[in-house]
């Protein structure tokens, strides 16, 4: 059996791409293993590839690569990378005494954001389908009322679930389905000028007004075409309702409940 083929350390350094210096401080303090050639250092061919490997923060041949590589991929910081990739069930393996990731493991997170397989649609899609908010979609999912399967780390939802799901609860999310969303700055401003002078009022006015309850406000105000508007602001989201057409509401309940009182009599 042929010996191993050795470099001297100043070799080696060029061909990894070290330093001279920084080569021999590292040999002089042990860090990778070395053998005695005529009384100078070497390093064997082996070591000479565990470094590059460690140098460029890759192993192609086993498609690995270091967790400060995979922090790079993904714009996050080293320290956070355990936690990280522990979340998302990725696994690390042990070479020359460091963590490694799965190039494999990795492209599962590279792929673009916001797609799903044919037949499916992502959360994102859900929300744009129904107007509903995360929260929303998230607590309907706890209760099992809105199905999904976990695809690349990520929840998808078949097409005909999300059909099922709206019209079950169209009616009870009507508030958020028949109003308008304001998020922009200039559409803020003028809803803020228009609650300020008592052109808009809040839910709680309205049912201040109308006597009504939350369980049925929201079908009337539909039913009679009330102008309503959604501010939306730091993940925030109040609805206003027009004082006109709550006013106008208001007089139609009076009015029912009068016809009613007299019905009665």
């Amino acid at each position: 059996m042929s010996e191993e083929r050795t470099y001297k350390l100043g070799e080696a350094a060029r061909l990894i791409g070290y330093k001279d210096g920084y080569m021999r401080s590292r040999a002089s303090s042990r860090a990778f293993p070395t053998v005695k050639v005529d009384g100078r250092l070497h390093v064997t061919e082996s070591t000479l590839k565990m470094l590059k490997h460690i140098r460029s923060g890759e192993i192609p041949e086993e498609r690995l690569v270091d967790m400060a590589a995979a922090a790079r991929i993904f714009g996050r910081k080293r320290k956070h990378m355990d936690a990280w990739l522990q979340a998302r069930g990725v696994k690390t393996v042990l070479r020359y005494g460091l963590r490694w990731v799965k190039r494999d493991d990795l492209e599962i997170d590279l792929v673009p954001r916001g797609t799903a397989p044919d037949g499916y649609v992502t959360l994102k899609e859900v929300m744009d389908a129904t107007g509903f908010s995360r929260s929303t979609i998230r607590m309907r999912m706890d209760a099992g009322d809105l199905p999904y399967t976990i695809w690349l780390h990520k929840a998808i939802f078949r097409v005909e679930d999300l059909e099922a799901f709206k019209k079950t609860y169209a009616k009870r999310y009507a508030k958020l389905r028949n109003a308008h969303r304001v998020t922009t700055e200039v559409e803020l401003s003028d809803l803020d000028r228009k609650i300020a002078a008592g052109e808009m009022i809040s839910m709680p006015q309205v049912l201040a007004m109308t006597g009504g309850d939350r369980s049925n406000i929201y079908v009337f105000l539909k039913r009679n075409g009330a102008h309503m508007v959604v501010r939306s602001v730091g993940g925030r989201s109040t609805l206003y309702v027009a004082a006109e057409d709550a006013r106008a509401l208001a007089e139609k309940r009076a009015a029912r409940r009068a016809r009613g009182n007299g019905g009665a009599q």
